[in-house]
């Protein structure tokens, strides 16, 4: 487990006698899947899940232990058991897509095909409170684009989608072997650490 989060939770619960469960939770090839194991060694479904999660979805990783209080100097079994709050790591490529240009091309794309739309002085505002994820194929289009949180305001959500779905091709992630892979992104973009 230290592979996906180095000391994690070791250096937070320096007492932990044992792991009575760790699961790991998330989306592969579009279907939830979940293993849980009895130890903090993964198993090889939860090393699969690992492999094949889509990039750009987030595992969530439950942990629950043993440790020692030490306080009561408690071990094991009869000691006490603690569940972590569910970790949420993001699913990362190798190389990530990357829109030609870089952030500033699409900055001005969005500044030109939605901000400069609107006559409303509070539409930035708005712009900002809407979420739309998509995709990035392995051919660099934009696939399954939705809005997620609504700008509140139907002309806005209208032009942020036709803008995202009309966006020139990207150049697509790839993962370790070079293979190019999808990727799912947000607007306003949202990061999470990786793994």
């Amino acid at each position: 487990m230290t592979d996906l989060i180095p000391n994690y939770p070791k250096n937070y619960f320096g007492n932990i006698v044992n792991y009575v469960s760790v699961e790991i939770s998330g989306i592969c090839d579009g279907k939830p899947i979940s293993s849980v194991s009895k130890n903090e060694t993964l198993t090889s479904e939860q090393k699969s899940i690992l492999n094949t999660a889509d990039f750009g979805t987030e595992l969530t990783l439950k942990i629950k232990f043993s440790y020692k209080d030490s306080a009561n100097d408690v071990y094991g079994t009869g000691g006490r058991i603690k569940e972590l709050t569910p970790l949420a790591i993001a699913v990362m490529p190798d190389i990530e897509a990357q829109y030609p240009g870089g952030n500033h091309i699409i900055t001005a794309y969005l500044k030109d095909h939605v901000i400069k739309q609107i006559s409303d002085t509070g539409a930035l505002k708005k712009i900002m409170d809407a979420i739309i994820d998509f995709t990035i194929d392995e051919e660099g289009k934009v696939v399954g684009a939705k809005i997620v949180r609504s700008s509140r305001d139907s002309k806005i959500d209208e032009l942020l989608l036709e803008a995202t779905n009309n966006m020139p091709k990207w150049i697509p992630a790839q993962n370790a072997n070079g293979v190019k892979v999808k990727q799912t992104f947000s607007f306003p973009t949202r990061r999470n650490a990786g793994c």
